[in-house]
C-alpha cells in the first residue's frame, strides 16, 4: 500500500530527520553563521519559507517562495530588517541562523551576498552552536531513532 503525502508534510518530516540534522551540521561546518533580517516578532527558533507561513516580508517577491533568504553580513541583514520594518512595522531584528538544506547563492556581489535554503534554525551566537543544533533536532523528533534512550 502506497501512502501519499503532501510536499509540505514531506518537508516537515525532513526537518525532523537525520538528513535535516546532518544538513544543519554540515552547513555550520562549511559556512559558519549566517544572518536573517526581519521585523516579524513571531520568529523564535525556526524560519519557514513564505509558502508555509503565507507571509512574504519582501514586497514584490514572486519566486523562490519555498526558500528562506539570509546573508553572511550582519550589516546587510540590518538593511533587510529595515525593509521589513518599513513594509510591515514591528521591530527590526537580526537573527543569527544556521540553514537547513542546500545553501544556494542568490547574489554573489562581494559585501552584499545573499543566500537561500529550505529553512533556518535561529541560534544564540554566545552558546555552543553544535549543541544548539543537536538540541533543536532532539526536541523536534517524534521518535528516538536519532537519539535513542540508553
Amino acid at each position: 500500500m502506497n501512502i501519499l503525502i503532501t510536499e509540505e508534510q514531506f518537508k516537515r518530516i525532513y526537518l525532523n530527520s537525520l538528513e535535516g540534522f546532518k544538513s544543519a551540521m554540515d552547513n555550520y561546518h562549511e559556512y559558519g553563521i549566517f544572518y536573517h533580517g526581519t521585523s516579524n516578532p513571531k520568529i523564535s527558533e525556526l524560519i519557514l519559507p513564505p509558502i508555509e507561513t503565507k507571509t512574504i516580508s519582501e514586497k514584490g517577491r514572486k519566486k523562490n517562495l519555498d526558500k528562506v533568504f539570509f546573508t553572511k553580513s550582519y550589516k546587510s541583514a540590518q538593511i533587510y530588517a529595515g525593509r521589513a520594518f518599513n513594509s510591515y512595522g514591528g521591530n527590526k531584528r537580526v537573527l543569527p541562523i544556521i540553514p537547513i538544506g542546500k545553501v544556494e547563492i542568490v547574489n554573489s556581489n562581494k559585501g552584499s551576498e545573499v543566500f537561500m535554503a529550505d529553512y533556518a534554525i535561529v541560534i544564540n551566537e554566545n552558546e555552543p552552536i553544535e549543541k544548539q543544533i543537536i538540541e533543536y533536532f532532539k526536541t523536534k523528533l517524534n521518535s528516538n531513532h536519532l537519539f535513542p534512550k540508553p
